[in-house]
């Protein structure tokens, strides 16, 4: 009999203790500051079109405010072959594979634009103005270029083929005015240097050369440039063959409005220069000139978080070498680069650049799996 007297009496014990807690956490108790009981939330996402700077690890000295702001989005989200920036922050882009043109402005869907189709199209050059351009697409192994021009509005607005080039031409560039086309064509004996007239269907010969694995840098005038290799050391030529550079390993380039920008291997090292009225500037952090749009202030330049001099650049063209790239703007007077931020943010996965065009208020950076970030600043 004694049991239900046991139990009773351990009840009541555990609710005396209780009410005694209650009221001393009632009169006693504070809490603990906020700043200490909130943890970082491990599932926040970034908003792809969201304004601010990504610190990578290692990188913990740099302070914040030196970082200029920027807007990365993601301009489509179909896999796209070459793209142009127009007034008004329009993009007008070629879709890789359908040959297909689309306009798109901020915030609103991509309008199809084009009445034409070209089956299995790889890249796509537009003219300064976005008013022409020039789509590349393969056809039983054989290359083919259609020339372009896009009419009217968006809302009327249709495409029609002035013309056509037949066969493997590279370096394909639009005259400034937009109604000539430049490229290089393998010869018997090399290459040449050709200004197409897409209306008139006529071909201008630029110059002649005893190179054929060149490209070539239209603006401001003719700048060969052999194809990069680590085991080679390559110069940049004029068009009569006189040396603009000293012979480096892997040496690239591109330019913009007089201005050119240069990278080559030093030793084990890759380093980088600008040249502006003949004012050669040495970049702190050495960039890939096919990532690169140059500007008025410098540079804009995708560069790579990691990255392998030994592997550099022959690996990076055959695709062996894939590259998780994030933004810098460099400065063309210090040579001193600012990291803007990640590329990987609109898109949720890491963006290898392998060509960036300037737009109206910063550049355009194509990815090599076809994705189209606008980087503006």
């Amino acid at each position: 009999m004694k049991h239900p007297f046991i139990i009773l009496g351990s009840a009541g014990g555990v609710l005396v203790l209780g009410g005694l807690a209650w009221v001393y956490f009632f009169l006693f108790y504070e809490a603990t500051p906020a700043a200490t009981r909130v943890a970082e939330n491990p599932f926040v996402e970034v908003d792809a079109g969201s304004f601010g700077t990504t610190d990578e690890v290692g990188r913990g000295d740099q302070q914040s405010d030196s970082v200029t702001p920027s807007a990365i989005t993601a301009v489509t989200d179909r896999r796209v072959a070459g793209a142009v920036g127009i007034e008004g922050g329009v993009v007008r882009f070629v879709e890789a594979g359908t040959g297909h043109i689309y306009e798109v402005a901020q915030g609103m869907a991509a309008q199809k634009i084009s009445n034409t189709t070209y089956p299995q199209t790889n890249t796509a050059q537009w003219s300064p103005t976005g008013s022409g351009v020039a789509i590349s697409y393969d056809v039983d192994g054989v290359m083919h270029t259609a020339i372009d021009f896009i009419d009217s509005t968006p809302e009327e607005s249709a495409t029609s083929t002035v013309s056509e080039v037949v066969g493997a031409i590279r370096s394909i560039a639009w005259r400034e005015d937009g109604l000539a086309l430049r490229f290089i064509r393998a010869t018997s004996k090399g290459s040449e240097g050709i200004e197409y007239d897409p209306v008139k269907k006529t071909e201008k010969i630029l110059f002649q050369i005893p190179l054929r694995d060149v490209a070539v840098i239209w603006d401001p005038t003719p700048l060969i440039v052999p194809r990069a290799a680590r085991s080679l050391a390559g110069n940049a030529y004029r068009t009569d063959l006189t040396s603009a550079t000293f012979g480096m390993l892997a040496l690239s380039a591109t330019a913009h409005s007089g201005t050119l920008l240069f990278s080559g291997l030093n030793g084990s090292s890759l380093t980088s220069w600008l040249v502006k009225n003949d004012i050669t500037t040495t970049l702190t952090t050495p960039v890939i000139p096919e990532k690169c749009a140059v500007i008025d202030t410098g540079a804009l330049c995708a560069s790579p978080k990691r990255f392998d001099p030994a592997r550099y650049p022959d690996e990076w063209y055959r695709g062996e070498e894939v590259y998780d790239d994030e933004v810098l703007l460099v400065n063309g007077d210090t040579g001193v680069s600012t990291q803007i931020s990640d590329l990987a943010t609109p898109f949720r996965t890491p963006l290898d650049i392998i060509r960036t065009e300037p737009s109206h208020d910063g550049a355009l950076m194509l990815s090599r799996d076809g994705h189209l970030v606008h980087v503006a600043f």
